[in-house]
């Protein structure tokens, strides 16, 4: 299940293409939308990762550390193509950890909020982009 969440997220991150000339924040903007779509979409994954926490350490913390990894290489990419300049290499994974840790709490704020809806409220949406463009330019 886990492999076919991650290629559903790609997917549905993927379906517009970055406008802006910093397309870090687009592509961190339409991660976080498909994640929560995909949530609620799939509401038994959220409780599976949550529970296995206690549950499945092992298994818990493989998963986190397969995220982190992940997004670890996707910021050194940004890096690469001249984008988080006031970061260094070593800062990457606590980078990472944090935004990570933001938005699981964004979902669990929201999601229970949001039966009915796949989206996630604009309001939301609109705080997390000024905090990332903020704080990481």
């Amino acid at each position: 299940f886990g492999i076919n969440y991650i290629v559903r997220v790609k997917i549905i991150a993927a379906i517009n293409p970055p406008k802006n000339k910093f397309p870090f924040f687009d592509v961190e903007e339409r991660g976080v939308k498909a994640v929560f779509e995909y949530l609620i979409e799939h509401p038994w994954f959220w409780r599976l990762l949550n529970e296995a926490e206690i549950e499945a350490p092992n298994a818990w913390a493989q998963h986190h550390k397969e995220v982190i990894s992940r997004y670890v290489r996707f910021l050194k990419r940004v890096q690469s193509a001249g984008e988080l300049k006031r970061y260094s290499t070593q800062e990457l994974g606590t980078l990472a950890q944090m935004l990570v840790a933001t938005r699981d709490y964004i979902y669990r704020c929201h999601l229970p909020m949001n039966v009915g809806s796949k989206k996630i409220p604009v309001s939301v949406m609109r705080t997390y982009r000024k905090f990332i463009e903020s704080g990481l330019r």
